[in-house]
């Protein structure tokens, strides 16, 4: 198993132990905007794709930083950056192994004239078509 973005509380002292010496792959916000986007998904997918037939990705919005995914139900500061996660979604879109995807914790709430206004909603209804997901 592998997280992509994780920061702040989400982190704390008891759960990094246990996740390190399970040996479980830990990526937060921090090494994103340090590594980049791409190569930090190409690390976390050799740890998921490691002896499987398949990888369940779950993209909780949560991982952006709270300014841009007002949408969300937890916000988090210092979290990476909305483009990275689109950027990132277009990446797992070019894994074979990835076979299923899962949104969560997005709740826009649209404009006045139905659309969603914010960065956070604007993002999560573009990432299916970011992913490029191919029919197997």
């Amino acid at each position: 198993m592998a997280w992509i973005g994780l920061n702040g509380s989400v982190l704390d002292a008891d759960m990094y132990r246990i996740y390190r010496s399970r040996k479980l792959k830990i990526i937060t916000a921090q090494d994103v905007r340090a590594r980049g986007v791409e190569e930090v998904v190409g690390e976390a997918m050799e740890v998921a794709a490691d002896g499987a037939d398949a990888a369940y990705i779950s993209i909780d919005i949560d991982v952006v930083d709270g300014s841009q995914a007002p949408g969300t139900g937890v916000p988090v500061f210092e979290g990476i950056d909305a483009g990275d996660l689109i950027r990132a979604a277009g990446l797992l879109g070019g894994y074979d192994v990835v076979g299923a995807v899962g949104l969560c914790e997005v709740s826009p709430s649209p404009g006045p004239v139905g659309t969603y206004r914010t960065p956070g909603g604007d993002h999560a209804h573009r990432l299916p078509s970011s992913l490029h997901l191919r029919a197997g």
